[in-house]
């Protein structure tokens, strides 16, 4: 009988450890705020913070999160004083190192696009980056595999900012028995002067000045002339009439961002949450496109595709 009670009195002990730890957790976490700094509140921008905010509810339910959007480093810098947050997630605008220089000590968490050599130059004990960056071999991967009779790619690119995209390209081509034809471009007028491409596709990349409105209204309208299928850069393409877009897996990719925010709250050290790059790649078909230029896609290309526009 003495052995019984002595039990039930541990039990009752462990019962209220575990519900003071819950408590002292959850009191943690509700002191905790996190700030999203957004460049907009359009397209992929407004899909990576909702399914962020989605996947940081279920994990911690209690963390405080405020949202701003970019308005200039001296408005941003004075909103993040007065809001004191424990963490920061930047969506879409490239002001982190301006952040540390004029910030306390706060671990910033970075969303956008840049390219492996870019992301390492931030500090390792500020910053977690989570790039949107899908390597060129990636993309040409995709290409080889949805359009497998196409054998010379073309890249229409600024040579000042994307010389190392394309020359990973020609690295991919090289040994898949493809080949890359260069368009390189310096300005809109070079973009305008392109009236043969005389490529089985082309390949975007993303490069603002060729992904500028302007610019592919005359690229589109050269491929649809000469009927040549062009791979696009997200959702939106294949929609608009690319007959493939190859994007990330934004779902999974929030999942990521979320992790690297889950650990900060949890306070692990900063330097033991590593940067990361997408796991996850969809891609989208555009079957009326496809049709109109003769391309033939497979069956299980089309079947394992993220969506299929057109059918």
């Amino acid at each position: 009988m003495k052995n019984i009670i002595i039990k039930v009195k541990i039990i009752f002990l462990l019962i209220s450890l575990i519900g003071t730890f819950t408590i002292f957790a959850e009191t943690q976490t509700e002191n905790q705020t996190l700030l999203i700094i957004k460049q907009n509140d359009f397209g992929s921008i407004r899909t990576i913070i909702e399914n962020v905010r989605n996947e940081l509810v279920k994990s911690h339910p209690t963390l405080k999160i405020q949202e701003i959007t970019f308005n200039g480093e001296d408005d941003t810098i004075t909103t993040i004083n007065k809001t004191n947050p424990n963490i920061i997630l930047l969506v879409g605008t490239d002001i982190a190192k301006t952040l540390i220089d004029h910030t306390k000590n706060i671990p910033i968490v970075i969303s956008d696009m840049f390219k492996p050599g870019y992301a390492s130059t931030f500090p390792a004990d500020r910053c977690i980056v989570n790039s949107l960056y899908i390597p060129t071999q990636t993309r040409m991967a995709y290409t080889k595999k949805i359009l497998p009779d196409s054998k010379v790619i073309g890249i229409i690119y600024n040579p000042i900012k994307n010389s190392d995209v394309v020359e990973d390209a020609q690295i991919y081509a090289q040994s898949h028995g493809m080949t890359i034809k260069k368009f390189p471009v310096n300005d809109e007028k070079d973009i305008q002067a392109i009236d043969k491409l005389k490529t089985d596709a082309l390949l975007l990349i993303p490069d603002s000045l060729v992904c500028s409105v302007i610019s592919l209204k005359h690229i589109i309208g050269q491929c649809v002339a000469e009927r040549i299928p062009i791979i696009g850069i997200a959702e939106y393409f294949a929609q608009t009439g690319t007959v493939v877009a190859i994007s990330i897996d934004f779902t999974a990719y929030s999942k990521q961002v979320a992790a690297s925010i889950n650990a900060l709250v949890d306070k692990k050290p900063i330097l033991s949450i590593p940067s990361t790059f997408p796991e996850s790649i969809d891609y989208f078909i555009n079957a009326a496109m496809a049709k109109a230029k003769n391309v033939k896609i497979k069956d299980e290309i089309l079947r394992d595709a993220k969506k299929v526009f057109g059918q």
